[in-house]
């Protein structure tokens, strides 16, 4: 008898182990799903909470139907849930930040960049691409020029993430002048010397408050470029949409010298 009554026990005991961290990690999601929705992160990085809540709590219930007493348990879980909340909700959180990007970090470690767009100049010296980085908000895109050996090169332009992405590459046929036509910009180089003119094609973006820590909104249409041309060396022409004339940029008369650093702006006006 007295046997019997300690397998009984040890085997209540055994299942209550089982019970308690099961609700305990359904529980955490639970919190985690309902302070997620009231401060309004995108569901996305609520996938590890969610299958917390899909997992521990179901589980749990079924050893929980075993027993007689089920309040005990459920009590225990859930203050242990509140308690554990603020060190698990963050990792939760972060765990849904960093698992969408980490098959594309692996690869870019294994593979190298991830090239999505090149052009190589008429002359075939110089190569003009684009990178596509991992991001848990892509598009986030550089631009690149490098010569045709491959072991130099230049990063041209970072452009913002998930704001700016490339459309299109145009060379100049002597190989001189590259423009990177993009959403929000122009960005012309002219080789070998490196010099950079950016043109912006955005309008204003608005804070919803004052203040650099507010929310902001997108610059509403952009501007578009309906055509680019080269008629002469140094020079790129381009035409906007509803525009009749084209503008030209003479990049002939900027200073050899000058570095990738210094980015000379061309305003529209």
């Amino acid at each position: 008898m007295e046997n019997e009554s300690g397998d009984t026990q040890a085997s209540v005991q055994v299942k209550e182990s089982a019970i308690i961290p099961s609700l305990c990690i359904g529980f955490c999601g639970l919190v985690g799903l309902l302070v997620t929705g009231i401060i309004g992160l995108p569901l996305p990085l609520s996938y590890v909470l969610l299958a917390c809540a899909l997992i521990g709590v179901p589980l749990g219930w079924l050893h929980l139907e075993k027993r007689k007493a089920k309040a005990k348990p459920i009590v225990v879980s859930l203050l242990l849930a509140l308690l554990l909340a603020p060190i698990l909700l963050p990792l939760g959180i972060a765990t849904g930040f960093l698992l969408p990007v980490l098959p594309s970090h692996i690869k870019a470690f294994l593979n190298g960049p991830n090239v999505i767009r090149s052009v190589t100049s008429p002359d075939g010296n110089f190569e003009a691409y684009v990178v596509e980085s991992p991001s848990i908000d892509p598009p986030n895109q550089s631009l690149y020029i490098q010569r045709s050996d491959k072991t130099r090169f230049v990063r041209v332009e970072k452009l913002p993430e998930d704001i700016d992405r490339v459309l299109e590459i145009h060379w100049s046929p002597q190989g001189d002048v590259v423009v990177f036509h993009n959403r929000c910009s122009l960005v012309a180089v002219r080789v070998p010397g490196f010099q950079i003119v950016k043109i912006p094609l955005g309008k204003e973006w608005r804070r919803h408050k004052a203040g650099m820590r507010s929310t902001f909104s997108g610059a509403g249409p952009h501007v578009k470029v309906a055509a680019i041309q080269f008629l002469h060396p140094g020079t790129f022409g381009y035409r906007l949409e509803g525009a009749n004339a084209f503008k030209t940029i003479d990049m002939s008369a900027l200073d050899p010298a000058t570095t990738t650093q210094e980015r000379v702006s061309v305003s529209r006006l």
